[in-house]
């Protein structure tokens, strides 16, 4: 350039979009009078951050509740990590403010909560707080980390499986109402080290539909059929006092090193027509049929201290290596 200072202006631009940076969301900030580019400039709403965030940047939000107020809630933007849990003065993510949970299972307690709710929707149709319809593959997903999520009709909803990855979030109080509803806290979500807490669905998987769950707690969620998961993949999580019509704790999933307790149902207690290994099952009910487990296929699982009309420790299905003691 003729100009020196044109380059230099051209520079900034670039340098400012490159990818790893972060863009900054505080209740505090300015949308048309901030860049984004620090805590001091911070954006307003999350709305604007994931508009300019592009793959490869992190989006870090204070404290505070960020309420969507449009019915399609917040459009995930692809290949971005999405962090919560800031007071609005840390320098790194590892500054925040947490309790981990003691075993690992289940979501840290942050002491600035990020919240992302969405309670505009009052419509039979329901809205969630996220959506994600990245395509499948590498580098594509949105990961949301250190967040609370709810309350809202959904909580996250992915068109393809893992186009939001969940990682160290609270899930609460999402009900996603009528006969046809799947899904109230996740749907075809990967969740890593999540509480999903009373939620609710009309239909199929009152805490998650579908998706992947790893060192995850289900706890007092609700649905049809699997109150606290149905289908998908569940490992080293922890299912308890959720309620359905059928599969209290999980229905048609599949389960390693798990513990289903205190779950409840008309049948399959802890779980209906699922696969489990190395899983635990105590004190579940059934009003009628497996008080801990109903149908399925269980290797090397403990059962106990469940109670049924019929079957109290499991009806039918196929227990291979099992413990099955003190059921009712």
């Amino acid at each position: 350039y003729a100009n020196g200072s044109q380059w230099h202006i051209d520079w900034e631009a670039k340098y400012e979009t490159v990818s790893g940076d972060v863009i900054y969301v505080s209740t505090s900030g300015n949308d048309s009078a901030n860049n984004g580019r620090s805590w001091a400039s911070a954006y307003r709403t999350v709305h604007k951050a994931f508009a300019v965030a592009e793959p490869g940047q992190q989006v870090w939000i204070a404290a505070g509740t960020y309420d969507a107020g449009v019915a399609g809630g917040y459009n995930l933007p692809s290949g971005v990590t999405v962090y919560g849990g800031f007071a609005g003065t840390e320098g790194s993510t590892a500054e925040r403010s947490r309790t981990p949970d003691s075993d690992g299972i289940g979501a840290s307690i942050y002491a600035h909560e990020t919240v992302l709710s969405n309670r505009i929707d009052t419509t039979p149709t329901a809205q969630w707080v996220c959506f994600a319809n990245q395509p499948a593959g590498a580098g594509n997903p949105c990961t949301l980390n250190g967040l609370t999520v709810g309350p809202s009709r959904q909580g996250v909803y992915c068109v393809q499986s893992g186009a939001a990855v969940l990682v160290d979030c609270l899930v609460t109080g999402c009900v996603y109402a009528g006969a046809t509803a799947d899904g109230g806290g996740l749907t075809n979500a990967t969740a890593t080290a999540c509480t999903i807490q009373n939620c609710s669905a009309g239909r199929n998987g009152g805490g998650a539909y579908l998706g992947t769950l790893t060192n995850c707690v289900l706890s007092g969620n609700s649905a049809g059929t699997g109150g606290g998961a149905h289908s998908g993949t569940l490992i080293n999580c922890v299912l308890s006092g959720n309620s359905a019509g059928n599969g209290g704790g999980a229905y048609n999933a599949t389960l390693t090193n798990c513990v289903l307790s205190g779950n409840s149902t008309t049948n399959g207690g802890g779980a209906r027509d699922a696969t489990l290994t190395n899983c635990v099952l105590s004190g579940n009910s059934a009003g009628s049929l497996g008080g801990g487990a109903y149908a399925g296929t269980l290797t090397n699982c403990v059962l106990s201290g469940n109670s049924a009309s019929s079957g109290g420790g499991a009806y039918q299905g196929t227990l291979t290596n099992c413990l099955v003691l003190h059921n009712y």
